[in-house]
């Protein structure tokens, strides 16, 4: 069992976003209540000596991956790093953080995908801009796509990030010799 399993998440990506908002100090709530967008549908229909009912669809739900309540909250956290949480969510919303939050009901919904996004062929990474423009016409909500690798790169890498399955150091070969990853990067401790 990989280490994100054992800690319960469904991938790395989440895994290391999850720390990312801890090392902040940020709370979050991990799969949040799903939304419904489509109910099943059933139909009846006569047969010679009786109604029956079929079923005809399965209902459809979605559940984003985070969900980051009174964002407004971490705002001072949030520009200490430097970082418009928007600006690596894909698309921008709107020029800055400040300006988002004051038009929105001040909660993050995030979805995280991997650093392939658009080049695998994994059913989420197909469904879920479907899913992102129900949810918005339905519900009023949007979810931002993160590649956590992205913030990671513009922000700092959470402690998880920096090791293997085995809890060693993950190493990059650079001109022909193996340096710690935590040497190359930032960590919290950079950035705070």
């Amino acid at each position: 069992m990989d280490r994100y399993q054992e800690r319960g998440f469904d991938s790395n990506e989440e895994m290391f976003f999850a720390d990312w908002l801890t090392e902040l100090g940020i709370k979050f709530t991990y799969k949040p209540e799903p939304f419904i967008l489509s109910f099943p549908v059933r139909i009846c229909y006569q047969k010679p000596r009786s109604i029956t009912e079929a079923h005809l669809m399965h209902g459809h739900t979605y559940q984003p991956d985070f969900k980051i309540d009174n964002i407004t909250r971490y705002l001072s956290v949030l520009e200490s790093i430097n970082l418009v949480l928007v600006d690596v969510c894909m698309p921008p919303i709107q020029n800055s953080l400040k300006d988002t939050l004051k038009t929105s009901s001040g909660v993050l919904w995030v979805d995280t995908k991997g650093s392939n996004l658009g080049k695998s062929r994994r059913s989420s990474d197909i469904t879920f801009p479907i899913n992102q423009k129900w949810l918005w016409k339905d519900h009023g909500v949007y979810v931002n796509s993160l590649i956590p690798d992205r913030l990671f790169e513009r922000t700092f890498y959470p402690e998880s990030a920096l090791l293997t399955e085995g809890g060693k150091d993950k190493c990059k070969k650079t001109n022909g010799k193996l340096i710690p990853l935590r040497e190359i990067v930032k960590t919290i401790k950079d950035v705070l």
